[in-house]
């Protein structure tokens, strides 16, 4: 950035003396290109997120309690992976089974032994589960 103000400042001003016009417009030269670099990469870390979503044939939304969760010791960034034992409650009152899951978990929403969390899971195969918005691979 230090460089970029440099050469916007060593940049001859193209208007009267004293016009910012040269500089502003050298400016806009260099950080154009950059700009559109990073909203091409945004678009997609957005596209590749959304496509490793787990995308259930018949879904069902329910409540679980975290029995045990333990750390894995492997982060990316704000997240951790997690591997998560769990008690599902299903939601048309039939028996609890038990569940358990690997997933990224962003590090500030870590849920702890005993905590609810909202779960969703395939009706034909509860193997397949994910907690919250998280896959579970």
């Amino acid at each position: 950035m230090n460089a970029l103000l440099l050469l916007a400042l060593s940049a001859p001003a193209s208007g009267p003396a004293g016009s910012t016009g040269g500089v502003l417009r050298t400016i806009a030269l260099y950080a154009a290109p950059a700009v559109v670099g990073l909203g091409i990469v945004f678009l997609i870390v957005f596209v590749v997120a959304r496509s490793q979503r787990v995308k259930f044939v018949d879904p069902v939304e329910a409540e679980a309690t975290v029995v045990d969760i333990r750390d894995r010791h492997v982060s990316r960034r704000v997240e951790a992976l997690f591997e998560i034992e769990l008690e599902v409650q299903p939601p048309d009152g039939s028996e609890m089974f038990p569940a358990s899951l690997e997933c990224y978990v962003p590090v500030a929403r870590v849920p702890r032994k005993g905590d609810t969390v909202p779960v969703e899971y395939e009706r034909g195969d509860p193997s397949k589960i994910v907690l919250g918005d998280l896959i579970a691979h």
